[in-house]
C-alpha cells in the first residue's frame, strides 16, 4: 500500500512525487506513508528500510535523487510522452486481454494474446475515472502513468537531478548579462519600425531558445533548470538597457544636435554620436563658404518687417537644406548670411570638390525661387559666395554656457573677403585657388584678382566658379580665351594691351568692365593690397 496522491505545482502540472509523506491522524500516531511507487520498490527490493542522505533516497541497493522535503522530480524518458498520452510507460493492456490469457490456460489452449508482461512491473488502474494530467513534456492520461513512471525512475536510479542553488544563480546571471547585451548593443534597432520588429524578433528568439533548453535539459539530461527566474531576468536587462540606451542616446543627440546646430545633416549627427571624438578641437584641412544676400541692408530699410522675415526665413530654409543634403555643415547665420563649411565632423578627401558641387546647387535652388518671391514679396535676391580651403582649427570651441562648433582660421577670413569681393567684381561666386586646385578638372575657374592679407601672410589667387566644365559652350570659351589673354597682359605689366583685351569683352562680362574702369582710371588693374582680415 502507498500514496497515490501527486503534488500539483501552482501552474497546474506535475513535476515530482512525494515519496515520503507525514500522515497524522486524529485518533492516533503519526506516520510516515510510502508513496505508490516507492511502495512497488520496497516489496521488489523486499525490506522495509528507507533512508535520505545526501539528498539520495536509499531503499536496499536503489537509489533516486530527492529534495529537502523528500520529493522526486520525474524523470520523463520518452519526449513524445503527450502524442500517444501514454505518459512514459512502453506499454498498456487491458485487463481482460489477461482475463482471456488465464482462461485459455485453465482450457490448457494456447494463449490468445502476447501481452509482454514477463519480467515487467504492473500497475493497474481503472482508465477514465480522472480528467488527464498535465506535465512539463506534455498531458497524460492518468495518475497511473506518472505512478509507473515515478516507479521506473527508482528502478533505474535516473530521477530528475536539481541544480545547486550556486549553478542556478550563474543561470540568472547569465540571462541577466545576456538580457542587459542585447539591450545595450541593439536597442538603436527600435529608432526605426522595421528595426522595433527585428528587435523584438531578436528577443523572443533568446527567450524561446533558453525554454527550448531548459526543456531538452529537463527531458534528455533529466535536470531541472528553472526557467521562470533566469527568463524574467533577461527581460527585466532588456527592458531597463533598452530604455537606458535609448535615454542615453537621446541625451547624446541633444548633446550633438547642440553642439553641431539644429540643421545638421542626419547622416552626420549619426556619425557623431556614435564617436564623440569627432567633435573635438584639433587642426583639420577643409572648405568654407559664406551665402550671403547682396544688398540686403538697402532691402531692410525699404520692406515691411513681417515680409522682410519671411523672405529671410525661406532664403536661409533654402541654402541650409542644400548644405544638409551635402553633408555640409551649417555653421552659423551671420545675420543674412549662412557660413558653413565641408570636411567636418566627418572627415572627407573631396570637401573642396564637394563644396563646389553645392554651391552650384544652391544657386539653382535660389533661383527657382526668385520669381515667386518677386510674385509674393515684391523682390528677388540676389546673392554671393565666396569659398575657401585651407587649414583651420575646427572643434568645439564654445563657452561652459554654450556650445558651439564652428571653425577659425585665415581660410575662414579668406572665404568672407572672396564673398565681400563679389561686389566690386560684379561676380555671384569666388573661390580660393586651393579650393580650385583641389576641385580637380571638373569646374572652369578663371582667376580674377589677387588678395594680400592685411596682417601679411601668402597672397589669395581669388579664381570665378564659373561653372561645370560640361557647361562651356563655344561661345563662352571664345570670350573666356580673351579674359585670360587680357588678364596675362595686366599681370605683366602690358597695361594697353589687357586694356584693349578686356575693352572687347566687357559687355558680356562684369569682371573685364571692372578692370576697364581701374585701367582707364591709371590704377593697375588688380587689386594687390585688399586686406582678407575681419
Amino acid at each position: 500500500f502507498g500514496l497515490s496522491e501527486l503534488p500539483v505545482d501552482p501552474d497546474g502540472r506535475v513535476r515530482s512525487v512525494h515519496h515520503l509523506v507525514r500522515y497524522a491522524p486524529a485518533d492516533g500516531p503519526a506516520r510516515v506513508l510510502p508513496s505508490f511507487a516507492l511502495a512497488g520498490a520496497l516489496a521488489l527490493a523486499g525490506t522495509r528500510q528507507v533512508r535520505v542522505e545526501g539528498g539520495v533516497l536509499r531503499a536496499g541497493e536503489l537509489a533516486i535523487p530527492v529534495g529537502p522535503a523528500g520529493d522526486a522530480l520525474l524523470a520523463f524518458d520518452a519526449p513524445e510522452s503527450a502524442r500517444d498520452a501514454r505518459g512514459t510507460l512502453k506499454r498498456t493492456v487491458s485487463a481482460w486481454r489477461v482475463a482471456e490469457n488465464a482462461r485459455d490456460r485453465q482450457r490448457g489452449v494456447p494463449p490468445h494474446y502476447d501481452n509482454g508482461l514477463d519480467g515487467k512491473v504492473v500497475v493497474l488502474t481503472q482508465p477514465g475515472t480522472a480528467p488527464p494530467l498535465r506535465t512539463p513534456v506534455g498531458e497524460v492520461r492518468s495518475a497511473a502513468a506518472l505512478q509507473g513512471q515515478a516507479l521506473a525512475n527508482m528502478l533505474h536510479g535516473n530521477g530528475t537531478v536539481r541544480p545547486l542553488p550556486g549553478e542556478e544563480l550563474s543561470w540568472l546571471y547569465l540571462m541577466a548579462f545576456l538580457g542587459a547585451f542585447v539591450g545595450l548593443t541593439f536597442a538603436a534597432l527600435v529608432r526605426s519600425g522595421p528595426g522595433a520588429v527585428v528587435y523584438l524578433g531578436l528577443v523572443g528568439a533568446v527567450l524561446s531558445g533558453w525554454l527550448l533548453f531548459t526543456r531538452a535539459v529537463f527531458v534528455h539530461e533529466h535536470a531541472w533548470l528553472r526557467a521562470a527566474g533566469p527568463a524574467l531576468a533577461f527581460v527585466g536587462t532588456v527592458v531597463l538597457s533598452t530604455l537606458y540606451a535609448i535615454r542615453t542616446d537621446q541625451q547624446v543627440g541633444a548633446f550633438v544636435t547642440g553642439v553641431l546646430g539644429r540643421y545638421v545633416s542626419p547622416e552626420v549627427a549619426r556619425q557623431v554620436t556614435k564617436d564623440l571624438s569627432l567633435v573635438r578641437p584639433e587642426r583639420r584641412r577643409l572648405t568654407v563658404c559664406f551665402v550671403d544676400i547682396d544688398g540686403f541692408g538697402a532691402l531692410a530699410a525699404e520692406m515691411p518687417p513681417d515680409k522682410l522675415a519671411v523672405l529671410l526665413r525661406e532664403f536661409l530654409s533654402t541654402t541650409t537644406e542644400v548644405i544638409r543634403r551635402s553633408a555640409g555643415q551649417v555653421d552659423k547665420y551671420v545675420g543674412d548670411a549662412v557660413m558653413a563649411f565641408w570636411g567636418a565632423p566627418v572627415r572627407t578627401e573631396d570637401h573642396a570638390r564637394v563644396a563646389c558641387q553645392t554651391v552650384g546647387a544652391i544657386r539653382a535652388a535660389l533661383q527657382a525661387r526668385q520669381a515667386d518671391w518677386e510674385k509674393r514679396l515684391g523682390h528677388r535676391l540676389p546673392f554671393r559666395v565666396g569659398i575657401n580651403t585651407g587649414e583651420v582649427v575646427v572643434g568645439d570651441l564654445g563657452s561652459g554656457l554654450k556650445s558651439q562648433y564652428t571653425v577659425l582660421g585665415a581660410a575662414v577670413n579668406g572665404a568672407a573677403a572672396l564673398e565681400r569681393l563679389n561686389r566690386k567684381l560684379g561676380t555671384t561666386v569666388l573661390v580660393g585657388h586651393e579650393t580650385a586646385e583641389a576641385a580637380g578638372g571638373d569646374f572652369i575657374f578663371r582667376e580674377v584678382a589677387i588678395l594680400k592679407p592685411a596682417s601679411g601672410g601668402e597672397p589669395l589667387r581669388a579664381m570665378e566658379l564659373l561653372g561645370p566644365v560640361s557647361e562651356l559652350d563655344d561661345a563662352a570659351r571664345a570670350w573666356l580665351e580673351t579674359y585670360h589673354a587680357g588678364y596675362t597682359h595686366l599681370q605683366e605689366g602690358r597695361r594697353a594691351e589687357a586694356l584693349a583685351a578686356f575693352r572687347s569683352i566687357e559687355s558680356m562680362d562684369p569682371v573685364a568692365r571692372y578692370h576697364v574702369q581701374r585701367l582707364g582710371a591709371g590704377g593697375s588693374g588688380g587689386l594687390a593690397g585688399t586686406g582678407t582680415e575681419g
